[in-house]
């Protein structure tokens, strides 16, 4: 195997975002960047398993043959050492973007008015679902949430 830079948001993570986005992360590195997209609109119904890994791989080839992608540059996440060419999911990150009372001042939401109107909640349950029957996680799988207040 070689080594080369990547890191697991590339890998092996995936973001379900607002208006049912996928992304590699969530992360924003120092110059805020990152959060690139793996596909503008999914909900578990329009895509296969291939298609979706398919899709992952666009970036992570770039990374196997030695270059970035511009917005993850200077990333903390970034580390050099021999990443496996395995297809799955490790961590998932799901964030509805629901408004909450909580106001934090590093959430876009909290001050994107037009987020806040026009964002609809989607079926996340759905895209999990349809995830987990197509294998996409290993059994270790972490599922995190955020966005808005995700138990409302």
């Amino acid at each position: 195997m070689k080594r080369f830079k990547s890191c697991n948001c590339i890998e092996h993570e995936v973001v379900l975002d607002y208006k049912n986005v996928v992304r590699h992360c969530s992360n924003h590195n120092l110059n805020f960047g990152g959060r690139p997209i793996i596909y503008d609109y999914f909900d578990g119904n329009n895509l296969t398993k291939e298609e979706f890994f398919k899709r992952k791989w666009i970036h992570r080839k770039l990374f196997r043959e030695g270059h970035s992608l511009s917005n993850c540059e200077n990333c903390i996440h970034l580390s050099e050492k021999e990443w496996g060419d395995d297809n799955y999911i490790d961590f998932i990150l799901l964030t509805p973007w629901s408004e909450c009372n909580s106001k934090c001042i590093y959430c876009p939401v909290s001050t994107d008015e037009y987020i806040k109107k026009h964002t609809k909640k989607y079926d996340v349950y759905s895209v999990i679902k349809y995830m987990a029957e197509n294998d996409f996680f290993i059994p270790e799988t972490i599922f995190d949430f955020a966005g808005g207040e995700p138990t409302l």
